[in-house]
């Protein structure tokens, strides 16, 4: 679905589509590409190298939102929220302020309390709380002693729970804040290479942006509730030699060896073990070119 979608996006065939070949041409000579943009040819690695460029850029800006903190006082922990307490509880606090022959004793945790929190940045701030609470867990596990198994996998399942119900309910509501700039981000990067003639080209343009935008901040969060994380944003690089195991393009077997990776459209996903092995998730999809050729 999402590389069908992105397949879509970047697609830029057809009389309605305007390209900007110097910009065009100097996007591929960044990733080391042969081919250029010339008279209607090296629209595919085109299309592949604005595939590479926005999965980049969102891998980017999903991580920035995920783990920085929105609160206006950056210095207070997002567990420390101000929360309102049932009027019982506060009731008996002052009845033990009055009582000089009270001794100290734990406060009973809240029946209830509301956690002021921007319905707006509601997932960022999650991920953060999530983030601070495994690792007070985890300074727990080695500055207590103890030999339980149970304290030092907690983390990893608050980590999996936590970004499991982001990846499955995240930015579920219509015109989120965060797809908004993800999407905005999406064709302003775009825009920068090709440009639709029609308006219902655009419209159409700006719906798959917000597809694949929401695709694929969801696809994030259900990577990292993987344990162990995989590797999501490895690409291969113009000029590594095929691998069947982990790439996946159009050739034969037989020419294999005489062909290399002229752009890596959508990275390899796996997950590396203790000795190096790997796991393959997803392949990294790449178009090919002949091998022992120098970029221009």
């Amino acid at each position: 679905m999402l590389v069908v979608l992105l397949d879509e996006f970047t697609s830029v065939k057809g009389k309605d589509v305007s390209i900007n070949e110097e910009a065009a041409n100097e996007l591929l000579l960044h990733y080391k590409c042969v081919m250029r943009v010339k008279e209607g040819k090296g629209k595919p690695v085109l299309s592949a190298a604005l595939q590479r460029l926005i999965l980049e850029e969102l891998f980017r800006l999903i991580s920035e939102y995920s783990f920085q903190s929105k609160f206006e006082n950056q210095q207070q922990s997002p567990l420390s929220h101000e929360h309102s307490q049932p009027q019982q509880e506060v009731d008996q606090q002052e009845v033990d302020q009055q009582d000089p022959e009270t001794s100290p004793r734990l406060s009973p945790i809240p029946e209830a309390y509301t956690i002021k929190v921007d319905d707006n940045i509601l997932e960022a701030e999650i991920a953060t709380s999530m983030k601070v609470l495994c690792d007070l867990v985890k300074q727990l596990s080695e500055s207590r002693k103890g030999t339980d198994d149970i304290t030092n996998l907690t983390p990893i399942n608050i980590r999996q729970q936590v970004f499991a119900a982001l990846g499955t309910r995240g930015f579920c509501n219509d015109k989120h804040p965060f797809i908004d700039q993800l999407t905005d981000a999406i064709l302003k990067t775009a825009g920068k290479y090709r440009q639709f003639k029609s308006k219902e080209k655009q419209t159409e343009s700006h719906e798959r942006a917000a597809k694949i935008a929401k695709e694929i901040a969801l696809l994030y969060f259900r990577l990292l509730a993987q344990e162990p994380v995989p590797e999501f944003t490895e690409f291969f690089e113009a000029g590594t030699p095929l691998q069947n195991n982990i790439m996946e393009g159009t050739w034969d077997d037989y020419e294999i060896h005489d062909l290399e990776v002229e752009i890596c459209s959508f990275p390899l996903v796996s997950i590396k073990d203790k000795d190096n092995s790997r796991k393959v998730l997803y392949k990294g999809v790449v178009l090919t070119r002949q091998n022992n050729i120098n970029p221009a």
